[in-house]
C-alpha cells in the first residue's frame, strides 16, 4: 500500500484511488496495462541531476576538449556580439582553461584547485551554464550542457555520472553561491547543490509496479545521466534502460561524443514530451493515467489530451506551469485533475502541503 506520509492529503487519496481503479493481473500483456510518465529532475529526485554532474565535471576538470575544441563549445548554437560581456566572459574562461590544461600535465588537482585560475575558471564556468543559459532558447540551454561531453566515451560519462551522484548525495542539501568579476561587472549566481533520492517517489513507482502499471521516465537531461541515478541499487528507483528517455549526442567513428545532437533522435522537453506520450499511446492504445513534473518543460506533456491525473511539484517557476498550479489550487476536476505537492527542500522529501519550504 502507498505510504501516507509526506503526501497532502487530497493527493494520497487521488492517487491511491487512481492505483486502485488502474491496476491490472500479474499475467497481463504489457501493452493491456495503464502506465504513468514523470520526469526525473525536481520531480522524480531533489533538485537536477544534470546540474550535479556538470559541478562535478567542473570542480574535477573532467574535460576532454583542447583549447580550441573547449571554444568552440561554449560559442555553439548561440549568438554573441563582438566585445559583449559574454564574449569577454568566454575569451577570459578559455584562457584559465589553457592554463589548466598545461597545469594537469605538472602538479595535482589538490595543488590546481588553490590557484586563482582554477578559481576564476570555476566561477566563471558556473555563470555561464546557469546565469546566461536561462535566457537562451529552452532546447538550446538544454543540449549546451551536454556538450562538455565532446570526446568522452559513453562509459566516461556513465563513471563521471556515478561518481558525481556519490559526492553530491553525501554533501548537504544547500545553496553554492558563486561570484565573478569583469570588466568592471561583478554578478553573483546560485545553485542548489546535494542530490537526494525522494523517498515518496520512490515508494509510489514501487506502489505502480506491484500493481502492474508500467512507469516510465522522460527527461530533458541527458538520458545516460537520468539513467545511472535511475538504475542505481542505492537510490532504490528500480528503474530499467529502456524505461528512461532523455537527450541524445551523436558519436564519432570510434564512438566518442560529438557536440551534435542525435539525428532523429525525440527532443524530450516541451512538445517534445508530448510527442513522447504518443508513442508511448501508440503502443498501449491509451493515454497515460498519470504524468507527473514541475515546470515549463512539463507543460505540454501534463496539457496531454485523456491524461486522468496530473502532479505537479511546487517549485518556484514563472510561466505556463503556473496555470495548472491555479486549477489545482482551484480544486478544478473537469477533465485531467491537477494535483499540486509541496517538498521541503531542507529533508529532500515530500510534505503534507501544496506549498514547498524553499532553501531560499
Amino acid at each position: 500500500m502507498l505510504d501516507k506520509s509526506g503526501w497532502t492529503e487530497k493527493n494520497y487519496n487521488h492517487l491511491k484511488k487512481l492505483i486502485e481503479e488502474n491496476k491490472s493481473c500479474n499475467f497481463t500483456n504489457k501493452y493491456n496495462r495503464n502506465y504513468a510518465v514523470s520526469d526525473w529532475d525536481n520531480t522524480s529526485a531533489m533538485f537536477d541531476v544534470e546540474e550535479a554532474v556538470f559541478l562535478y565535471q567542473l570542480f574535477n576538470l573532467k574535460f576532454s576538449m583542447t583549447r580550441d575544441e573547449f571554444e568552440y563549445v561554449l560559442r555553439k548554437d548561440i549568438e554573441i556580439e563582438i566585445n559583449s560581456f559574454i564574449d569577454n566572459l568566454i575569451i577570459k574562461i578559455v584562457e584559465y582553461y589553457d592554463d589548466l590544461i598545461e597545469m594537469k600535465s605538472k602538479i595535482e588537482l589538490s595543488e590546481i584547485k588553490s590557484t586563482v585560475s582554477y578559481k576564476n575558471f570555476v566561477n566563471m564556468m558556473a555563470y555561464l551554464f546557469k546565469e546566461f543559459a536561462q535566457t537562451l532558447e529552452y532546447g538550446t540551454a538544454c543540449y549546451k550542457i551536454l556538450y562538455l561531453f565532446f570526446n568522452m566515451s559513453e562509459e566516461d560519462v556513465r563513471d563521471i555520472t556515478r561518481k558525481a551522484l556519490e559526492f553530491w548525495s553525501e554533501k548537504a542539501l544547500q545553496i553554492m553561491n558563486f561570484e565573478i568579476e569583469l570588466a568592471g561587472e561583478r554578478k553573483l549566481l546560485s545553485y542548489k547543490v546535494g542530490i537526494r533520492a525522494i523517498k515518496q517517489q520512490v515508494d509510489l513507482y514501487r506502489e505502480l509496479r506491484e500493481n502492474n502499471i508500467d512507469v516510465y521516465i522522460c527527461s530533458a537531461s541527458s538520458q545516460i545521466v537520468v539513467e545511472e541515478f535511475a538504475i542505481s541499487k542505492k537510490f532504490g528507483y528500480g528503474f530499467k534502460i529502456g524505461e528512461i528517455v532523455g537527450l541524445e549526442l551523436e558519436k564519432d567513428k570510434n564512438g566518442k561524443f560529438l557536440p551534435i545532437t542525435k539525428e532523429n533522435s525525440l527532443r524530450t522537453y516541451m512538445k517534445g514530451k508530448a510527442e513522447y506520450l504518443d508513442i508511448l499511446k501508440s503502443k498501449y492504445n491509451k493515454a497515460p493515467i498519470l504524468f507527473m513534473g514541475d515546470s515549463n518543460g512539463d507543460y505540454d506533456a501534463l496539457r496531454y489530451g485523456e491524461l486522468k491525473v496530473g502532479l505537479i511539484i511546487n517549485i518556484k517557476k514563472n510561466g505556463k506551469i503556473n496555470e495548472l498550479k491555479k486549477l489545482a489550487y482551484d480544486n478544478c476536476e473537469d477533465g485531467t485533475i491537477y494535483l499540486l505537492q509541496g517538498r521541503d527542500e531542507t529533508t529532500g522529501e515530500f510534505i503534507s502541503s501544496q506549498d514547498s519550504i524553499s532553501l531560499n
